[in-house]
């Protein structure tokens, strides 16, 4: 699903194409650089205490990325976080509370494309909460996407470290278009695992649609979270019940060495 595609840096109004391939080669290369305690490395590990991200799909296949950073323990005047989308444009970023709309653009470095914010404007980051948003103009590939067998969908949304930061917890929150319905997990990372019975994912529906959450903690530079879903147009979705029934029984299954081990424990 990860392509080479061209995206538009509207803050430079340039095109440029990012290869991915490339930009995971020259992550390895960094992390090796802070193995040996090259210059990246100068300072010591640093951390990111809280990482958020909220993607907002549209039915046109566009996204609505809002990303909640917190800042406590960050001295850096210029922060560099991740960026794991290939088109990118309306980026705006502030702190909550203040409302202090700070300057963010795309930059490029060692190879790697970082969202770049600059906190130089302000008299202290360590303990506001930075919010970052911006579109991507075709998150989802429908094409790529489906539909596949009974009119199933099946989408990726993942997140890799590529900052110089340890993420301490991250969660990723994915909003369905509207008139779809979450139907199954696929994959994820982390994943789900025989002997922890709470799944690191939940999927729940509100006003706003189906929404699929995502948590994890401890990514340092290189690692990923993901989670592959498939989703179906609600009026579909009916007819999928008795599929979704049999998946329900089949984890209760899957578990069920667990629950007579918490069982026999009471």
């Amino acid at each position: 699903m990860m392509q080479t595609k061209i995206w538009k840096d509207n803050s430079q109004g340039k095109a440029r194409r990012q290869g991915a391939t490339a930009s995971w080669v020259a992550v390895v290369l960094v992390a090796f650089f802070l193995v040996l305690g090259g210059p990246a490395a100068e300072g010591g590990e640093r951390h990111l205490v809280g990482y958020g991200e909220k993607i907002s799909i549209h039915t046109n296949g566009s996204a609505r990325v809002e990303t909640t950073v917190m800042l406590d323990g960050v001295t850096d005047r210029t922060l560099l976080l991740p960026l794991n989308y290939l088109w990118v444009e309306q980026i705006q970023a502030r702190i909550k509370g203040t409302g202090e709309v700070l300057p963010a653009a795309i930059a490029a470095v060692d190879g790697i494309d970082y969202l770049r914010v600059e906190l130089s404007n302000i008299a202290s980051p360590q303990g506001g909460v930075l919010l970052i948003s911006f579109r991507d103009p075709a998150y989802l590939l429908w094409k790529n996407a489906g539909p596949r067998d009974h009119g199933l969908y099946r989408w990726k949304s993942e997140f890799r470290n590529t900052s110089p930061f340890t993420i301490d917890a991250y969660e990723m929150e994915v909003v369905l278009p509207k008139g779809f319905a979450v139907f199954q997990i696929q994959k994820s990372a982390p994943a789900l695992r025989k002997n922890v019975p709470e799944p690191p994912y939940t999927f729940y529906r509100d006003q706003d649609g189906d929404h699929i959450r995502i948590r994890t903690r401890g990514i340092t530079l290189g690692k990923e979270c993901f989670v592959e879903y498939t989703f179906a147009e609600k009026k579909r979705s009916h007819g999928l019940l008795i599929g979704g029934l049999a998946a329900i029984l089949a984890l209760l299954y899957f578990f069920r060495d667990t629950f007579k081990e918490t069982g026999n424990g009471s």
